[in-house]
């Protein structure tokens, strides 16, 4: 998985990808996102949190799937189901498949990593 490039960021600036029956280790804190995503034909859930820190049931510490900025996640968030302030209902645009999910985010990046100034790189 691709999803590490945030990982050094403060815990402000970046949320956490983790699967479920992990915890945040911040009291009274919930998923900011509950995503369905497929991988290989396999259907599961995926839970987008603020912060870094994270146990599972046992207590055990777990290092998460990967890490987006706070724009990548706005980005997806803004490709899911949604009802707007008019009751419009809105249909998910955001693929259901894991890799072109990654492969989206990893556009993202390589675009906004272009828009950086001073850098003159051409991306092939």
């Amino acid at each position: 998985m691709s999803l590490s490039n945030a990982a050094d960021l403060p815990d402000h600036q970046m949320v956490s990808v983790v699967i479920p029956g992990i915890h945040s280790d911040y009291a009274n804190h919930s998923p900011l996102s509950v995503l369905d995503v497929t991988q290989g034909g396999q259907a599961f859930e995926i839970h987008i949190y603020r912060g870094k820190l994270f146990h599972d049931d046992d207590g055990e510490s777990f290092t998460p799937l990967g890490y987006l900025t706070l724009q990548e996640y706005f980005t997806l968030r803004s490709m899911l189901a949604y009802t707007d302030e008019n009751g419009v209902e809105h249909e998910r645009t955001l693929p259901m498949e894991w890799s072109e999910i990654d492969a989206m985010i990893e556009a993202m990046r390589a675009e906004s990593a272009q828009e950086q100034p001073g850098n003159d790189q051409e991306v092939v």
